[in-house]
């Protein structure tokens, strides 16, 4: 038998019809059909008709391209935007398989879009960025397009607001806008869009695609929230919550206690219109951590949430507790017998803020009191460090956060020790422990190993990382007026002010004719006081301080000028040559630059006793500084009264002067003179 070869078969029993048209472009539609078109028939332009004919002699172009059941035609002209077209294929049309297209099945109809996409709305929603809003346009965009840049100007008045970038949603038909600046509430805005295509490729106009809106407020209230321990009762705490914005309403909170059920706080309002303040109790059958969770709304309803956590613990008095904060930093231990009764206590951590800065007395107070008056701070009695004004504060900045060990007054009665974790920036000179007391910021002894400060203390409080920032003060108290200092070592005074690091008596100096002179600081450190090493010769002189504390920061005081007249002291003659031959130069160093010749009287001697020379066969020279003294010159040519000269042997000078403030009081001095030639 002959072998038979199977083949495959397919029968096509649908009716050949057009099912729709759809428009590509501005000048190009796609026909589709249940079959294949006859490319013969499918390629003659003169098959294919549009009506309405608009603009006039629209049709069918060329080349005419074909895909499975389906055929594109290019136009001769550009489509009528919103005209209700009907593309009609002439009937005998057949298929690649020889069916013909009959009437009623050769035409369908499309509505020819050529205008680019205009603004429908500006929307915020999915945004949290007062940065953005969404752009929604009338139709799908294209995403290159949309997304450039260039193609939007977005202005409020005559400014123009720059754009950082644009980026095309899910929808296709929105984008979201980001500025690099704030987009303000209730600030009017315009944008408009140029040259942004829709799927079509029709360009958006710029006298059409624009839209004018008014900024919104989209961005969620920012909380903040301080829990204080309460100083009347070990159970209750006050709880601060701060807006960075106005309320629709007092925030609502919550209190949960490990274990525990969550437990409404009711919050009242505060000392401004958008701080509130509340209290909740704690209950010692849940220690662990409590967690204070915020929320609140803003005036445009937009929803805000802030949570706090803290430690807290019952310790028994019988037993050893370590007591932690909630991010481990701060720790205390509690040896058995450190506590009078078992008690309740907390750990809270608080970031701090410098604030007065343009008063005479600063405070570190919590920052979320920072824009409150001294005033309203001292409304909140809960924190210890509401009313703190104290004096040390002018030289500190906080480092880092502050940690709160609550522990009822009286009841520590032996040292605790605690330690807290530092951080890079918490260790360096000038960097030190503090705790916070009613007389404010004292210094806490602490050791630093392996990045831990240890220390010990006999109370709870704040305790907090400082930089002494400021220098120490010093006030001279000496009075130092027109009329001149006599004595030849006066003591000159200061008052010192150092307040946190403390005084660096290593660095301190006395400045005097800018050279350093040591001084001496009393035990308190709170007086200077300097006596000159060597006796002040006459004329004027000049005096200042310098010293540091123990952070490195170092104040020089201004200089001082003042006159010195002390009592008349003859400090030294010099000859030379010595042994004279031809003349002999004796320098006279006194310690006086006001002496006049005729306040110097010289006479020498033989070792006889007889007279050889007086004033009227010496010459004096006028007197001149040099170092610490000032210097008369007397030559003597070595000849006697009458003009002979002397012979070999020892003289001496007697030398007087009178003190040019008491002519009746004289200084004097005897010189040896050897004379060989």
């Amino acid at each position: 038998m002959a072998r038979i070869d199977p083949i495959n078969i397919t029968v096509v029993n649908s009716i050949f019809k057009v099912t729709g048209v759809t428009q590509i472009d501005r000048q190009k539609i796609r026909v589709d059909l249940t079959h294949d078109i006859d490319q013969g028939d499918g390629g003659l332009a003169s098959n294919y008709t549009l009506s309405p004919s608009t603009p006039a002699g629209i049709g069918a172009g060329s080349p005419i391209t074909f895909a499975s059941n389906s055929v594109t035609l290019p136009l001769n002209d550009v489509l009528r935007h919103g005209t209700d077209y009907t593309l009609t294929i002439t009937a005998g049309v057949k298929s690649i398989d020889g069916e013909l297209i009959a009437t009623g099945n050769n035409s369908a109809q499309f509505t020819a879009d050529t205008q680019g996409p205009t603004i429908n709305a500006i929307t915020y929603d999915g945004l949290n960025s007062q940065k953005k809003f969404n752009l929604v346009f009338s139709e799908q965009i294209e995403a290159t397009s949309a997304q450039s840049n260039g193609n939007y100007t977005l202005t409020s008045g005559t400014d123009t607001v720059a754009i950082e970038s644009i980026v095309l949603r899910s929808d296709l038909k929105s984008v979201t806008v980001t500025c690099f600046d704030d987009i303000v509430e209730t600030k009017n805005y315009t944008l408009v869009a140029s040259g942004v295509k829709d799927l079509f490729g029709n360009p958006s106009d710029s006298s059409i695609a624009r839209v004018t809106f008014q900024g919104q407020d989209i961005t969620p209230p920012v909380l903040a929230i301080s829990a204080f321990s309460s100083p009347a009762n070990e159970f209750d705490i006050s709880v601060v919550v701060k807006s960075n914005e106005d309320l629709s309403g007092a925030p609502t909170a919550t209190i949960t206690q490990s274990g525990g059920t969550a437990v409404a706080l009711i919050l009242n309002s505060g000392p401004t219109s958008r701080m509130f303040i509340g209290g909740a109790h704690l209950d010692s059958n849940y220690p662990g951590v409590a967690t204070i969770k915020v929320t609140a709304r803003d005036v445009s309803t937009n929803l805000g949430t802030a949570n706090m956590s803290f430690s807290t613990a019952y310790v028994n008095t019988s037993v050893r507790a370590s007591v932690k904060s909630v991010d481990e930093n701060f720790e205390a231990v509690f040896e058995p017998g450190s506590l009078k009764s078992n008690s309740v206590v907390t750990v809270l951590h608080e970031e701090l803020a410098r604030v007065g800065e343009d008063t005479t007395l600063p405070s570190i107070v919590p920052s979320i009191m920072s824009d409150l008056s001294a005033e309203q701070r001292m409304t909140l009695r809960g924190s210890s460090l509401s009313g703190s004004k104290s004096g040390n504060a002018i030289e500190l900045a906080p480092i880092g956060n502050a940690y709160s060990l609550n522990v009822p007054a009286g009841r520590i009665i032996k040292p605790v020790r605690m330690s807290l974790k530092l951080e890079e920036g918490q260790i360096g000179n000038g960097i030190g422990l503090y705790r916070s007391e009613a007389s404010g910021w004292k210094p806490v002894a602490f050791g630093v190993s392996d990045g831990v400060a240890s220390f010990e203390a006999t109370s709870g409080g704040t305790f907090a990382m400082m930089k002494d920032v400021l220098a120490p003060r010093a006030n001279m108290t000496t009075k130092i007026g027109e009329k001149p200092i006599r004595e030849a070592r006066p003591t000159f005074s200061w008052q010192l002010e150092e307040l946190a690091s403390g005084l660096d008596h290593d660095s301190a100096w006395a400045v005097l004719d800018g050279k350093l002179q040591p001084l001496m600081i009393d035990n308190s450190g709170a007086t200077a006081n300097f006596v000159p090493v060597e006796d002040l010769i006459g004329g004027e002189h000049e005096i200042s301080l310098r010293i540091a504390d123990k952070a490195g920061n170092m104040t020089v005081t201004p200089a001082l000028r003042f006159v010195a007249q002390p009592p008349l002291s003859i400090y030294d003659v010099v000859q030379y040559p010595n042994p004279a031959r031809n003349r002999a130069s004796m320098r006279i160093s006194t310690n006086r630059n006001d002496i006049d010749w005729n306040e110097v009287e010289v006479n020498i001697y033989d070792v006889a006793g007889h007279k050889v020379a007086d004033q009227s066969n010496l010459s004096l020279r006028g007197s001149t500084q040099q170092g610490s003294t000032h210097v008369q010159e007397v030559l003597w040519d070595l000849r006697s009264t009458g003009g002979k000269a002397v012979a070999n042997g020892v003289y001496f000078a007697r030398i007087t002067v009178r003190d040019p403030d008491d002519w009746g009081k004289k200084t004097k001095y005897t010189h040896k003179i050897a004379v060989l030639r």
